[in-house]
């Protein structure tokens, strides 16, 4: 499992398409959702799940 964060970002939607292009998915993504314009950067990619960035901490000690 990989933990991407400012995945909606330039960089980040970036480093999840090199990522996919490897066959990863596995990727939990971790930013401000909805992104507004920002949002059309994960189009077409693959990732397991979304996660606010305000409710990072939170949800690591959930899923331990």
């Amino acid at each position: 499992m990989i933990l991407l964060t400012g995945a909606a970002g330039f960089i980040g939607s970036c480093v999840l398409a090199d990522l996919n292009a490897i066959g990863r998915s596995d990727i939990l993504l971790v930013d401000e959702f909805p992104c507004g314009d920002k949002e059309a950067n994960l189009t077409e990619k693959k990732y397991k799940d979304r996660w606010q960035r305000a409710e990072l901490s939170k949800k690591l000690k959930q899923h331990g």
